[in-house]
């Protein structure tokens, strides 16, 4: 049976092109599916990786709180389809 994915959801699954130039072979949600299959993560361990790499940013302190606002509501917004 499969399950229905939110349209968030397909956005935050759908591979991107890696944004390191030294980086080849690979894509970044590929890389983090096959993570937290092989260490046994969730939900909360993504959003706080997500949170750690604002944190790690050289952005502006505004934009990074405006990112984590962001990505707040993303994962309230998953677990009211819960």
């Amino acid at each position: 049976m499969q399950q229905r994915v939110s349209h968030k959801e397909q956005q935050w699954r759908r591979p991107h092109a890696p944004v390191d130039p030294a980086y080849f072979g690979g894509y970044l949600n590929e890389n983090y599916v096959e993570l937290f299959s092989a260490l046994g993560l969730g939900v909360r361990e993504a959003y706080r990786i997500a949170c750690n790499s604002f944190e790690a940013s050289f952005v502006d302190e505004t934009t990074q709180r405006g990112w984590e606002r962001q990505l707040k509501s993303y994962f309230e917004g998953l677990r009211e389809h819960d």
